[in-house]
């Protein structure tokens, strides 16, 4: 269980920011903090995941092995095994747009707000993640308003843990 959350600013004073926690746990309730990252940057790519730790490394290592490599490429080269097939998800941003990725490969938009402020999350703790983000949408949103987010779902959800990563574009 985890959390993964995007936010783009749009303007010269903004950015695309992802950040994440570093909770590891299992069924059982046992669970321990990772250095293991569950984001990553590839060129002009920012991706997390969240559900199987072998699925998201399948994930991050196709994107680290591909030159240059894209959202696209990535949802057509990844195959994973029969075990592996729904126990996952992806949080991507590219060229200035969140996509939420789940086992049926289908990449959904998230749609910017009037002012052009994106977010969106995945995980255990994306619903308060969401919440915190929405409500920093009506403020002057930027990095911090990410580390809150992460803040919150680590507050309010018992599968996340900080220290949280955060990457940017």
């Amino acid at each position: 269980m985890t959390v993964v959350a995007g936010l783009i600013v749009p303007g010269k004073d903004g950015g695309a920011w992802i950040g994440s926690d570093c909770l590891s746990s299992d069924d059982t309730g046992l669970a321990s903090r990772s250095s293991t990252p569950k984001i990553g940057r590839y060129g002009d790519l920012l991706l997390g995941f969240a559900g199987s730790w072998r699925a998201g490394y399948l994930w991050h290592k196709a994107a680290s092995n591909a030159y240059s490599p894209s959202l696209n490429q990535l949802l057509d080269v990844v195959k994973l095994e029969d075990a592996l097939k729904d126990d996952w998800s992806l949080l991507a941003i590219e060229r200035g747009v969140i996509y939420e990725i789940n086992a049926d490969r289908g990449a959904i938009a998230a749609r910017p707000n009037a002012d052009g402020v994106s977010y969106g999350a995945i995980g255990s703790g994306a619903a308060v993640a969401l919440g915190a983000l929405y409500v920093a949408t009506s403020e002057r949103p930027d990095e911090s308003s990410l580390i809150r987010a992460l803040e919150a779902a680590e507050e309010h959800i018992t599968s996340v843990r900080s220290p949280f990563t955060i990457l940017t574009l």
